[in-house]
């Protein structure tokens, strides 16, 4: 029997696209491996994102980081289709921001 135990989750986690996923990595400025099942492994974090299920596998101490990539990549939707649409972004904080068109 083993003396420890790491309790594992699995969250929902979709990425319509994988260009912007790739782009928040680098805004994060973390660094990632890819295998040949769509899987990606998140490099110094125990996150493995399995793109064709659509779900996060992740240990349970990780899910702060996980909150951080979900935020990122909303965050980098949001700009690159205000940037299409000719849209000004504000950040009113952290996570708040605000779009006009101009």
């Amino acid at each position: 029997m083993p003396c420890y135990q790491v309790r594992t989750i699995n969250v929902k986690f979709k990425a319509l696209s994988k260009e912007l996923l790739y782009e928040t990595f680098t805004n994060l400025g973390w660094t990632v491996t890819e295998n040949h099942r769509n899987e990606i492994r998140i490099d110094g974090k125990a996150i493995t994102l399995l793109l064709n299920e659509g779900v996060a596998d992740l240990p349970v101490r990780e899910q702060n980081n996980l909150n951080k990539l979900k935020q990122a990549y909303s965050k980098t939707v949001v700009e690159k289709i205000a940037k299409k649409k000719k849209w000004i972004i504000r950040n009113q904080s952290e996570n708040k921001m605000t779009a006009r068109r101009y």
